[in-house]
């Protein structure tokens, strides 16, 4: 056999013999809680001034979407007036 053959067995093989994970013992969902977003956007220290601008901003939806949490350093470049800033 040449070495194409034997690479496409191989390539073959491995593919059909994939394993599967084990599944956990304990399958019921856990509640993982509220997101850093939400609890930053019930944040009372907040100004009053964003609080009213969040039923149509939706910051914590925003914020979850785009992946934002804990610990990570963020860019906001033409901030305006700051309000996704904080």
């Amino acid at each position: 056999m040449n070495r194409i053959t034997i690479f496409a067995l191989a390539l073959a093989v491995t593919a059909c013999t994939s394993e599967t994970p084990e599944s956990p013992a304990d399958t019921t969902a856990t509640d993982p809680g509220p997101s850093a977003a939400v609890l930053a956007v019930a944040n009372e220290s907040r100004p009053d001034a964003d609080r009213e601008r969040d039923a149509q901003r939706k910051p914590a939806q925003v914020l979850d979407f785009l992946g934002i949490g804990p610990g990570m350093t963020v860019l906001d470049m033409f901030s305006g007036g700051g309000y996704y800033t904080e």
